[in-house]
Order: C-alpha cells, then sequence, then structure tokens
C-alpha cells in the first residue's frame, strides 16, 4: 500500500485519537480529507497562537526561551526539565526522554525546535504505560505539544516524550513546562 505523506500523517492523528479514552476514529485510504475553517484568533485564548509570527533566530537557546515564554509562561507554567539539546537526522530512531508527573491534574506544554538543517521536528509523548497521550502533527521546525493549550494528565507517573526529526538534520532543543491546572482565560505577564 503506498500512502501519501498527508494520509500517513491523518493515519497517525486518528491512532492518537482513537488512544483516548472514549476516543475512536476510523479512515478509509481514499477518504478525502477538507481542511478546518480558521477562526478568529480574537476570540481564542492567548495561548493558542503562540507560535503565529515565530521567526527561529538560529540561536537554539534564545529560541527555545522564546517559545516557552510565548507558549508557557503565558499559562503561569516554569520549567520542569531543563533545556536538552541533541543532533539527530531522519535516518535516526526517535530519542526518548522522560519526566515525572507528581501528581493527576498538573499541566505541562513541551515546547521544541530544530536548527536551520531541520525542516520538520516531531514530538510524541506517552503514558507510564507507553500509551500515546498528544502528537505534534505539524510539518515545522518548531512543534509545540500541545499546539492549542495545556495537556493536564490524569495519573501520575513517569511519562515518556519522543523528539524526531522527520525531515532534515541538525541540533534540536527541548523542554518540559508545568504547573498546576490553569484557569480559562490566563493574564500575560
Amino acid at each position: 500500500m503506498n500512502l501519501s505523506h498527508s494520509k500517513l500523517t491523518l493515519l497517525f492523528a486518528l491512532g492518537l485519537l482513537a488512544a483516548l479514552p472514549g476516543c475512536s476514529a476510523s479512515v478509509s485510504a481514499g477518504a478525502e480529507v477538507q481542511p478546518a475553517t480558521a477562526k478568529s484568533s480574537r476570540t481564542e485564548p492567548i495561548w493558542v497562537r503562540c507560535t503565529d509570527g515565530f521567526k527561529p533566530t538560529g540561536l537554539l537557546e534564545n529560541d527555545i526561551k522564546r517559545l516557552g515564554r510565548d507558549c508557557a509562561e503565558s499559562l503561569n507554567m516554569g520549567p520542569i526539565t531543563p533545556v536538552i539539546k541533541a543532533s539527530q537526522s531522519e535516518q535516526q530512531p526517535a530519542d526518548v526522554y522522560t519526566f515525572y508527573v507528581p501528581r493527576a491534574g498538573d499541566c505541562f506544554r513541551v515546547v521544541s525546535i530544530g536548527d536551520s538543517h531541520i525542516e520538520d521536528l516531531d514530538l510524541l509523548l506517552r503514558t507510564p504505560d507507553g500509551e500515546p497521550v498528544a502528537g505534534d502533527l505539524t510539518h515545522d521546525k518548531f512543534p509545540v505539544l500541545p499546539p492549542y493549550g495545556p495537556l493536564c494528565l490524569d495519573e501520575p507517573g513517569l511519562y515518556l516524550l519522543e523528539v524526531s526529526v522527520f525531515k532534515g538534520s541538525g541540533r534540536y532543543a527541548v523542554q518540559v513546562w508545568g504547573g498546576e491546572p490553569a484557569g480559562q482565560e490566563p493574564q500575560p505577564r
């Protein structure tokens, strides 16, 4: 079976959705996918469009700090891991990192960025049992997980974060931010 990249991405996304409690999904190989209608950013919380207009400078340390500030600090979160820097190519397997969730209900966000030689960097978060919780479906070098707000986890434990280069080869930086459950409309700092 020869599937296009977009159909493989859709199948991956549906697999992630089907793995979540209360969700199910299916697709046929010939199904046409229509893009969702964009919503006005005026009615969305400030963290939803945190990467809009983001332009990487090429300085991983500075870029990861900006993403953290714009996409996690705005949710009153703080860094819970150091900035992790590594190198990878698309031919190599995903790098796997762990972070500990001390109690149910805590919320998290993962920010990451690849250097100018990485075109598509991907993230996948797994539960302590290895089940997928959230994944990146964008085709860029600076994925934020989840892309549209905080992820509040139902069970404590050691979570697995997979970082993989889908296209390109180079250095990347990744950091996990966390905090207690955020309100509906966090205030900018």
